[in-house]
């Protein structure tokens, strides 16, 4: 697999690691992850 600054990461993945409480910041904005939490926890 290629290093993560190369991939490109679906929102579906996203939005499940962040219900997994997983690190998203290195695949979207502060805005984003904060809006994800709010939503997903």
């Amino acid at each position: 697999m290629s290093d993560v600054e190369n991939q490109i990461i679906s929102s579906r993945f996203v939005k499940e690691i962040v219900k997994l409480n997983g690190d998203i910041k290195k695949f979207t904005t502060k805005s984003t992850i904060k809006s994800l939490k709010e939503k997903y926890e």
